[in-house]
This record gives C-alpha cells, sequence and structure tokens, in this order.
C-alpha cells in the first residue's frame, strides 16, 4: 500500500496516465509497477500482480491472502493483451442467465456479478516432432436379408496406425488449479497477436504463478491427444474402433512461456464453485449453471394449476 508523502492518505492509480493520485490533497506521484506475489491461504495458488492490494482471491473469493515481494524471476515471453472490457463480460454473463429459467437468484445479484475478475492463464506454447504409434481393435458389421431372413456378420480387426508431424504453437496449461475445469473449451487463441512480453508492459494485471517446470506428464497427454484425434480421424468403415495402446515419441522440443487471457467469475452455491469463464481475447465462454429445484417445483405447479383452470372452464363450456 502506498501513501501520500504529505498527508499519509492511501494512493489511488490512474493507469491511462501512471500517476499515483492523492484523494485528500489532490497530489499525484509517479507511478511506477511493483509486482508482488499473492498466495491464498485458502486453495494454495500463487499469484503474481501489481496490484497494492490483492483483497480476494480470483479463484476460490478467498479473502485470507498473503502478500510478499517477489523475489524470482518469472521469466514470460509473451502475453496477449485484452479485447473484451467488463462490461461486455457482465453484458454476455446476464444474455446467458436470460436462456436459463431454473438458476437460482444467487447468480442474478449484482454484489456477485461484480466479483469478475481478469485475470492472464500461464500456458506453455510448444513447438515439437511427434512419432506415434498406436493399436486399436475394431468390428466392422454387415448386414443383410435372404429368403425372410435377416443376417448379420461381424468381422475383428486389430489396426496398427502409425503417424508423425510437426506440432506448431500447442497450448499446454501451466495451471494446476484450472486442470478440473473445462478450459479448453474457451480455446483457441489468436497466437498471430502475441506481444513480447516486457517488465511494466502490463497494467494492473493478476496471473497465477507459472515459475515451475513444465510437466512432462502435461506433455505425453497433449501429445498422445493430439495424435489419437488425427489418428482416429484417418480410420473409417468400421462399425466399432476402441483404443487399445498409444506409444508416443518426441523430438525437437521448443516451448515458450505465455500469458493469455480470461475473465472469470466463480459463485459458491451449497459447497460448490460454478465457474463463468470468458476467453479474453476472443469472448468465446464456458459456463457451468446449478438448477434450483425450489424453482422448478414453483414452476411444475404454476403450470399445473393454469392447465386445471382451463380443464375447468372447458368443462364448465361445455
Amino acid at each position: 500500500m502506498k501513501c501520500c508523502l504529505y498527508c499519509g492518505t492511501e494512493l489511488t492509480i490512474n493507469y491511462k496516465n501512471k500517476k499515483l493520485i492523492c484523494k485528500t490533497c489532490k497530489k499525484e506521484f509517479d507511478y511506477v509497477s511493483e509486482e508482488r506475489e499473492y498466495l491464498c491461504l485458502s486453495c494454495d495458488v500463487d499469484f503474481i500482480s501489481d496490484k497494492p492490494n490483492l483483497e480476494v482471491c480470483p479463484y476460490c473469493n478467498n479473502k485470507n491472502i498473503a502478500s510478499v515481494k517477489l523475489k524470482k524471476n518469472m521469466k514470460i515471453d509473451s502475453y496477449i493483451p485484452f479485447n473484451v472490457s467488463k462490461k461486455q463480460f457482465i453484458r454476455k454473463y446476464k444474455n446467458k442467465l436470460r436462456s436459463k429459467v431454473f438458476v437460482p437468484n444467487k447468480f442474478y445479484k449484482t454484489s456477485v456479478i461484480k466479483k469478475a475478475n481478469n485475470i492472464f492463464l500461464p500456458y506453455y506454447l510448444c513447438d515439437m516432432y511427434t512419432k506415434g504409434r498406436i493399436l486399436f481393435n475394431a468390428d466392422k458389421e454387415l448386414v443383410w436379408l435372404a429368403n425372410n431372413y435377416k443376417y448379420r456378420k461381424i468381422d475383428d480387426y486389430q489396426l496398427y496406425r502409425f503417424c508423425e508431424s510437426n506440432v506448431k504453437q500447442s497450448a499446454i496449461l501451466g495451471s494446476d488449479k484450472m486442470d478440473n475445469i473445462e478450459i479448453n473449451n474457451i480455446m483457441p487463441y489468436d497466437y498471430d497477436k502475441l506481444l513480447k512480453y516486457e517488465k511494466n508492459s502490463l497494467n494492473d494485471f493478476i496471473y497465477e504463478d507459472c515459475s515451475n517446470r513444465l510437466n512432462k506428464d502435461k506433455v505425453r497427454n497433449k501429445v498422445e491427444e493430439l495424435i489419437i484425434k488425427n489418428t482416429f480421424a484417418q480410420i473409417k468403415n468400421y462399425t466399432k474402433v476402441e483404443l487399445v495402446k498409444v506409444e508416443t515419441a518426441v523430438n525437437n522440443f521448443k516451448f515458450q512461456k505465455v500469458l493469455l487471457p480470461i475473465w472469470i467469475l466463480n459463485i459458491e452455491y451449497k459447497n460448490k464453485f460454478y465457474y463463468f469463464i470468458m476467453n479474453g481475447q476472443t469472448g468465446k465462454i464456458y459456463y457451468d449453471f446449478p438448477i434450483s429445484k425450489v424453482k422448478m417445483i414453483a414452476m411444475y405447479i404454476i403450470v399445473f394449476i393454469i392447465i386445471f383452470f382451463i380443464l375447468v372452464l372447458l368443462r364448465g363450456l361445455l
């Protein structure tokens, strides 16, 4: 927290002209961005931010956050700036709510919606040369009619497929916290819009610490996912195809650490968090809304009463 040198009032930041302003004596000071590390003591996530005070964790809404001076070198290579404003995010959120009749009332509250945060997710943008060998079990079914009888023949096959490819700009999420959320639903980003990251190139930002080494299992899973997807697309004319075994190899592996923008609103309802997430560049969304049983029951009762009175009215007319 930075305070005025003349009156001691806490200073506020004007990011447009990069000035610190004292609301009491109207003095202005030069603003120098100072990255700090914040640790959420509830969900154990490290954040890096230039905010003087990070009051609420954007992942769990917990206010128990510890702050220390940043000592490690994050070595971010590049980032994509935000292209979606908070107003646009909230507008799309409200529009989506209008189409969901049974969402609990809590999700409509202004105090809840205001908790939306814009943060950067850490990704490893990878280039690599991959090879794969895959074993499938497959069935080919043939059905025909003869002499008023229906015949069915099923042939079993084992398929071996070999593939190799150059993979460019494959994004691997560097966040352990967001792995359990369907974050891939808001992909992809336009990586041609990547900008080189330099100190003070971002203002008023939050991003999750990605200083840990790239997880080998995540690389392996990503490679297998790409190879299996490409191979499945090439297998045709079989009734059923089942994956048995995958063997992969990776060469010429290179990566860069990038920050990709998202808007996130998480709402706790009945001891579970529900997320509304938006790609901060393209506006693509992912959401997970619960259903209010009270609203459903109320709706069924109203519909029943309306139908009942219509039937009574029709019987009276007859």
